[in-house]
């Protein structure tokens, strides 16, 4: 089954060019379910997780997604809390682009 977190080409770099990079560390917190989403994440290389817990912390879902993923779209487009968590696999390149400059790049209208 293919990634559908993968974004098109086009749209990922329209976004990059805005993005800034982020350091990240083997096992890094991008963000948190249930947190008021800061921005959107673009997975350049690597791999990241995504996990669903319930409220009494069981796992539902984990999901592993490939670069050229967009982590925290859904979010930040409906304005509401992150549905999931997601962590940052060893060795993965990350970029971070900040919810006023994703607003201000004119994908979001």
């Amino acid at each position: 089954m293919p990634n559908s977190f993968i974004a098109d080409p086009k749209l990922f770099q329209a976004l990059e060019q805005r993005s800034v990079s982020m350091p990240c560390s083997k096992g890094q917190i991008l963000f948190k379910q249930g947190e008021v989403p800061i921005g959107l994440y673009l997975l350049k290389t690597g791999k990241a997780s995504l996990i669903m817990k319930t409220d009494k912390g069981e796992e539902v879902v984990h999901l592993t997604v490939s670069a050229g993923s967009i982590l925290g779209l859904p979010a930040i487009v409906s304005n509401e809390p992150c549905t999931l968590s997601a962590m940052a696999h060893h060795g993965s390149e990350v970029n971070f682009l900040a919810r006023k400059d994703f607003e201000e790049s004119g994908v979001a209208a």
